[in-house]
């Protein structure tokens, strides 16, 4: 039995291969002898003599084994290695070098080192420890396809009450509008607004009195008017505290909290927002065309 059967019914799987050797005179041998041990092993055995067509196959064909045999002195390997490793994390490659460029492996972050002259029975040793690497790489992965998966599913189904709720929004709009015309959705907005201006009010609490929902509210008045509730409220309030700050002496704190506004200083960077002056600016104005 040879070294490919073992492999193969331990492991009861297949691998690709990429063989890299830049010295023809070598390069037959070594992938007879691949071909021949490991031909139960491997699915798939692709061949590169140059660091351009390694890279290229690397990217192609994302092998599960990359044996190379080439000359580390030579700079452009050195880069070649290192890119190939950057691009493909998950292949297990297996560097053939001599004694003397055994440093300048070691620096590569490649998962064996063998040195010339290269035993069959080395590399198969070396091919036996890596396929484990291999194997917890695809276990690894094939949860986490499990887990997209799920996902997916999870994210379908979400989708899919998230259509049905948006339905019955829908339909529950459609009736409101049967129920309340536009036109009076306007207009008990704003009534509610001058009666309640100075009080803490919101979107919710009128959209309670008129049994109306909130994002219907919102929409059809600011369909109908060009402005939302906010702004209303805020137009309204500010013309009643220019009112009190034209016909009284209250302090502007005391004006700010008339309209409905706790905050005095809030207040007055939103009274100059609109008007364009503070309201103690606003204030001395009004004294000056009185006088006048």
């Amino acid at each position: 039995m040879n070294s490919g059967n073992v492999l193969k019914q331990e492991k009861n799987t297949m691998y690709k291969m990429l063989i890299v050797n830049d010295e023809s005179s070598q390069f037959q041998s070594l992938l007879h002898t691949l071909r021949e041990e490991f031909d139960n092993f491997l699915s798939d055995v692709q061949t590169a003599t140059t660091e351009q067509e390694t890279i290229q196959k690397n990217r192609k064909y994302m092998p599960d084994f990359i044996v190379m045999d080439v000359d580390l002195e030579k700079e452009s390997w050195m880069e070649t290695i290192r890119q190939v490793r950057e691009e493909n994390g998950y292949s297990q490659i297996i560097l053939i070098t001599v004694y003397d460029c055994f440093d300048r492996a070691v620096s590569l972050k490649v998962n064996d080192y063998l040195l010339r002259p290269l035993r069959l029975n080395t590399l198969t040793d070396s091919l036996l420890r890596l396929v484990d690497n291999i194997s917890e790489y695809r276990k690894k992965s094939d949860y986490e396809r499990k887990i997209r998966k799920d996902y997916e599913k999870a994210s379908d189904a979400l989708e899919r009450i998230k259509e049905k709720y948006t339905h019955l929004i829908k339909t529950d709009e459609e009736d409101e509008v049967k129920s309340i015309p536009a036109s009076d959705v306007v207009g008990m907005t704003d009534d509610y607004i001058l009666k309640n201006y100075n009080k803490n009010i919101t979107l919710e609490e009128l959209a309670g009195e008129i049994s109306m929902s909130r994002y219907h509210l919102c929409r059809v008045y600011r369909e109908k008017t060009g402005v939302n509730f906010t702004n209303t409220l805020a137009d309204i309030r500010i013309l009643k505290s220019k009112e009190l700050i034209v016909e009284s002496d209250m302090a502007i704190r005391d004006v700010a909290l008339s309209v409905g506004y706790t905050d005095a200083s809030y207040f007055s960077r939103l009274f100059k927002k609109v008007t364009g002056i503070t309201p103690t600016e606003y204030r001395k104005a009004s004294y000056c065309m009185t006088d006048f």
